[in-house]
């Protein structure tokens, strides 16, 4: 399955609350979000690195739909630090995930690329 295939299954067409004009649009805001969470996931394992022609690791394919499923969740709400409702709470970072989810990112740690080793006498 394609991780667009999988996104769909968790994100349905006729989903409650939220109305696609028609099949393209709605596609295409699921690939959208694939793309988002994929950009995100990047720019964490790669701080320091020009990540745009990187593939995502196989190992974060879960992660980047978990991701996605949780930019469409929160929709409208992206944008605060901390939301209640119903007695009902959650945090997130700035970039609108919850902790739980950002912490499951390694970065990647390396020498900057210009580093001199020192050399051993």
């Amino acid at each position: 399955m394609t991780q667009l295939e999988i996104l769909k299954s968790r994100i349905p067409y006729d989903v409650e609350d939220f109305e696609f004009s028609d099949y393209t649009e709605y596609e295409a805001a699921l690939n959208q979000l694939l793309d988002d969470s994929r950009s995100i996931a990047l720019a964490n394992l790669y701080p320091f690195e020009d990540y745009y022609n990187y593939i995502l690791p196989n190992k974060y394919l879960n992660w980047q739909i978990r991701c996605a499923v949780e930019l469409f969740v929160l929709g409208d709400k992206a944008g605060y630090a901390t939301y209640s409702e119903n007695g009902i709470g959650w945090s997130k970072f700035s970039d609108g995930l919850s902790r739980m989810l950002m912490n499951e990112l390694i970065p990647n740690a390396s020498a900057p690329f210009d580093a001199v080793k020192p050399e051993i006498e």
